[in-house]
Formats: C-alpha cells, structure tokens, sequence
C-alpha cells in the first residue's frame, strides 16, 4: 500500500461523520403540552450543512398566525412558511446549538433536538442552560 493511499485512509477515518440527517428531515406534527391538540406542522429539512425546520400547516384555530410579538424582520410576519428553528448542528446523533423561536411569546431560546421512540422527536427550547427549559415531543406526521 502506497504512503499516500494510506494517509487518506488515515484522514478518512478521522473526519467527522456526515449526519444521518434522513433520521430528521421530513414532516413532523407539534402538539399543545397542555390541551394535547395539534398545533402545527414543520418541516425540517437541511440547508447549508445545517437543519431547520419551518412552519408548513396551521390548523384553523391555530391561537397565532402572525408573529406580532416577534422582533423584526419577524415583527408581523405570517408564521406558516417561517422558519421556527435553525442553525441546528449534529453532535454524537442528537441536533445541538441551534436556536428556537416561541412565536406565542416573540422570544428566541437554544436549541436541541434528539431522537424520542422511532417516531418522535424531543425538541428542547432553553435558556443559556438545558436545564433551565421545556422539552416537546414531536410526531413524525402522517399528513405531509
């Protein structure tokens, strides 16, 4: 084996493994923690090596759908179509360093979302520190 042939092998086997992003891009429903209804649906899909997911389907008796406490460029824009999570970066399987918006509230937290069952997700919106925060379980949906 040639000199060259074995320091790719070398760098191969020491660059980071791309994500196995299939096991969160898709369709998947939110629910209210309190009523249990549904709430929305997102789509998270991945753009410049890393995941967001934006707002696809609101029911009609969605409570917001425009973004009135949000800070601009946000300020009063329509929530379906709006990327509700972004810059999520994978890390030993789970999605890290991102951040979260609230649109009932306006305010942007971090976020994490790790793998739940084989069909949910744990979607973790918190402040500065996961312990300080609250954590929603999303389905795979079965509409989109």
């Amino acid at each position: 084996m040639s000199l060259g042939l074995i320091c790719i092998l070398a760098a191969l086997q020491f660059t980071e493994k791309p994500v196995k992003w299939d096991s969160y891009t898709g369709y998947w429903d939110a629910f209210d923690d309190r009523t249990s209804q549904w709430s929305f649906t997102a789509e998270l899909y991945v753009k410049n090596d890393k995941m967001n997911a934006r707002v696809v389907k609101l029911p009609e008796y969605a409570p917001v759908k425009i973004c009135e406490l949000c800070s601009p460029p946000l300020k009063n824009q329509a929530l379906l179509g709006m990327d509700i999570i972004w810059d999520l970066e994978e890390d030993h399987g789970s999605l890290v360093h991102g951040k979260i918006l609230d649109p009932s509230s306006g305010k942007i937290y971090d976020c994490a979302i790790s793998p739940g069952s084989s069909e949910t997700l744990k979607v973790r919106g918190y402040f500065k520190l996961k312990t300080f925060g609250k954590t929603q379980i999303w389905r795979k949906s079965k509409n989109k």
